[in-house]
């Protein structure tokens, strides 16, 4: 018999806005954009794999947007 696994695909969209205009790694302050969104296969999605889905539920697909100003990070978590 073949063990089932998890699996999840993950990908996000992070641009940065740095106020100065400075264009470094390192420039201060940065504010971020952040968008990423997973698809979990069914086995994952049952199981509730991730502490993502053990919030949101048992859900295919899940979405994360927020905003990050230095070490704060603020998110809004769903899915469907």
């Amino acid at each position: 018999m073949e063990q089932t696994r998890n699996s999840v695909a993950k990908a996000g969209i992070n641009p940065t806005f740095v106020p100065t205009g400075e264009r470094s790694v390192w420039a201060k302050p940065q504010l971020r954009f952040i968008f990423s969104m997973a698809r979990y296969n069914d086995f994952a999605k049952e199981n509730l794999h991730s502490p993502y889905l053990a919030y949101v539920g048992a859900k295919q697909w899940g979405y994360s947007i927020g905003r990050n100003r230095s070490q704060n990070t603020q998110n809004i978590q769903f899915g469907i």
